[in-house]
């Protein structure tokens, strides 16, 4: 008995659900028995968007879906160094692009990833730029750059294009003003990006990796700020770090009771990446 073309579809669809549940299980479950440290840039699996486009059969939005589900399950936190756009996870956030131009999310929350988390700048910039091709006008996407060129690379006039389209949007953020200013008269300091960097951070869930590091780098910017201000007998200097726990006075000098991060990393002014 010959199956209803409606029957066929139904099979189809059931068959492809199967056939992506298997896929899936495939990236959760393929760890071997014995618990070892792997490092996911050279042990994962990116499938390539010329093979997906050509057996999505018009399911690429759902394939999308998975790859980025699999993606955020997987991210790990280790820095990317190489500036040659072959990151594991640049990789799955351009298939994700390419077969779903419009998945906002990938965007958004991919470039902020590899940006603060990764720190692979070059992969943050093509996947952010790749973004407002569709979303020119977004407030997000635009920040987000205008916040690596200007603090990040340290290259503030290349920032003021993305911070343009956004200066009169009531959706900007609160500090905006203020640092747009800054920005656009190139006096950058820890101070702007203090101010930038929470600014970032208020948005961010408890917990979150991106709201741990930028805690992490408030916490060296001020305790910079401050400490250089107790240690030069400066007035009104702030004897609280960004925990809200005192600075210690140990053999003449005041420190701060956690480490602070290198900030040497950071393109501060008088470094550029």
């Amino acid at each position: 008995m010959l199956l209803t073309s409606k029957a066929t579809q139904t099979s189809f669809l059931y068959l492809t659900a199967l056939g992506l549940g298997i896929a899936s299980c495939y990236f959760s479950f393929k760890s071997p028995e014995h618990t070892i440290q792997v490092s996911l840039q050279n042990h994962n699996i990116t499938p390539r968007t010329s093979t997906l486009r050509y057996f999505s059969l018009g399911l690429k939005r759902s394939i999308a879906d998975i790859i980025w589900i699999h993606t955020l399950m997987e991210s790990d936190t280790d820095h990317y160094k190489a500036k040659d756009l072959r990151s594991w996870m640049y990789l799955r956030f351009a298939a994700i692009a390419e077969l779903d131009p419009l998945f906002y999310e990938n965007y958004r929350y991919g470039g902020e990833y590899l940006m603060i988390i990764k720190d692979d700048l070059l992969a943050s910039e093509v996947l952010l730029k790749e973004g407002l091709r569709h979303y020119p006008e977004d407030v997000s996407l635009n920040w987000q750059l205008g916040y690596l060129f200007a603090i990040e690379r340290n290259k503030p006039h290349e920032a003021m294009p993305y911070l343009d389209r956004i200066r009169f949007n009531p959706r900007r953020p609160q500090m905006f003003d203020s640092l747009y200013t800054r920005i656009a008269t190139g006096t950058l300091g820890n101070k702007e990006a203090f101010d930038y960097a929470l600014e970032v951070w208020k948005g961010h869930e408890e917990g979150t990796p991106i709201k741990t590091r930028l805690g992490l780098l408030l916490y060296t910017l001020k305790a910079t700020m401050d400490l250089e201000c107790l240690n030069k007998n400066l007035r009104d200097c702030a004897r609280d770090d960004f925990d809200g726990m005192p600075y210690v006075y140990q053999g003449g000098i005041w420190r701060a009771q956690k480490s602070l991060l290198k900030l040497q990393k950071k393109a501060l002014p008088g470094r550029e990446r």
